[in-house]
């Protein structure tokens, strides 16, 4: 694992080891790896991050993370209990979208959620969320009932078996997963959206503040000089447009796990939808 002043003096570059992705077919972390790799170039250090070996799910990276046992970094949505146990690099990776749901649902079900106009109309039906997600808290305490599951390519299978009734996604996640799942008969429902804030960060253990100062750096310098804009709409303005928020009803939720120190003071960190 990386000492606290190693990359700085390393002759040869650092290796940084991330969670692996959950499948074959998971390609939700193509862009976070791609800003991973650019902070860290821009950082002034000299790394080479990498997937780490197996597959984890993002309970287990994270205390992997905490322990040190062979991840450098991770990223989650953050809370008051993971920020107790990892340092966060509070710069938003989405820009607050991870917290735009739209919901992915069987098909046959299309007529019965095209007849929901509240959130109490909604909340009869059940939700699937991963276990260890913490979307899960956050759903629950605004009333929501939650079915959750261990892995995420089962929960596809889950809700195409009628196991749940909706699959909450990002707006950022929900298309490919959609087109990868189509013929699961699942679709997006057209007219409804969940809305919370969140954010998703890096994190590093709590003793290696170096590597998140150098992650930090890298960011920063990104912010600055563009580079961290042009890559975020490289891989997600094309989803944005398709979202159509002018034609849905969103029931905006509170998110009781989100830590004091999330920096919603910045404007430039989070996406602003056009006023509708």
């Amino acid at each position: 694992m990386l000492g606290a002043l190693r990359w700085a003096s390393a002759k040869e570059p650092v290796v940084v080891f991330y969670p692996p992705p959950y499948s074959e077919t998971d390609t939700r972390d193509v862009y976070t790896t791609r800003l991973l790799a650019m902070a860290l170039e821009k950082s002034g250090g000299r790394f080479v991050a990498r997937p780490a070996e197996g597959k984890m799910l993002q309970g287990r990276s994270l205390l992997m993370l905490q322990q040190r046992r062979g991840i450098d970094v991770a990223w989650a949505a953050t809370s008051n209990e993971i920020e107790a146990r990892v340092h966060p690099v509070r710069i938003p990776i989405f820009k607050g979208l991870i917290g735009y749901r739209l919901l992915l649902i069987a098909r046959s079900d299309a007529e019965k959620f095209s007849k929901i106009r509240t959130a109490e109309e909604l909340k009869v039906l059940v939700a699937g969320q991963g276990h260890d997600w913490i979307d899960t808290p956050i759903l629950r305490a605004n009333g929501f009932r939650v079915h959750s599951g261990s892995y995420y390519d089962a929960m596809f299978k889950m809700l195409a078996q009628h196991r749940f009734d909706y699959f909450p996604r990002s707006v950022l996640e929900i298309w490919a997963e959609a087109e990868a799942h189509k013929d699961e008969g699942l679709m997006i429902e057209p007219h409804l959206m969940l809305r919370y804030p969140s954010a998703v960060y890096f994190f590093t253990s709590k003793e290696n503040t170096a590597l998140a100062q150098a992650i930090e750096s890298g960011l920063e310098k990104m912010l600055r000089d563009g580079s961290f804009d042009k890559l975020f709409n490289e891989h997600h303005a094309e989803l944005l447009a398709r979202v159509g928020m002018e034609g849905r009803i969103v029931f905006d939720l509170e998110n009781p796990e989100l830590p004091p120190g999330t920096p919603v003071e910045r404007p430039a960190l989070w996406h602003r939808p056009p006023e509708r």
